[in-house]
């Protein structure tokens, strides 16, 4: 996983040494390290150059999960997705 995710040039830091990206990435990956039985996600890729964003997306699709619910504006997490669904005017639509 740390490889996975980049974070092997981070593990010597101090967390609070750690960018705001950088700090996401570690909590990402604690939270992936605890395999709660369901994980929620907010906004993911937020803050994350695309290197770092296409890890957090190879690990959520190559993970096996009892549940993952994400919510993003980010069309790039729909490809890993069994289920997709969009929120606008109060009303939530499949996609």
């Amino acid at each position: 996983l740390v490889d996975m995710m980049g974070l092997r040039r981070l593990l010597d830091r101090n967390p609070y040494t750690l960018s705001i990206g950088e700090a996401r990435l570690l909590g990402l990956a604690l939270a992936f390290i605890a395999r709660p039985r369901l994980l929620i996600l907010d906004e993911p890729l937020l803050g994350l150059d695309d290197y770092s964003s296409q890890s957090i997306i190879e690990v959520l699709g190559e993970l096996s999960w009892s549940g993952v619910i994400v919510m993003s504006h980010s069309p790039r997490l729909k490809g890993i997705t069994n289920k997709c669904y969009m929120a606008g005017n109060r009303v939530l639509v499949e996609c």
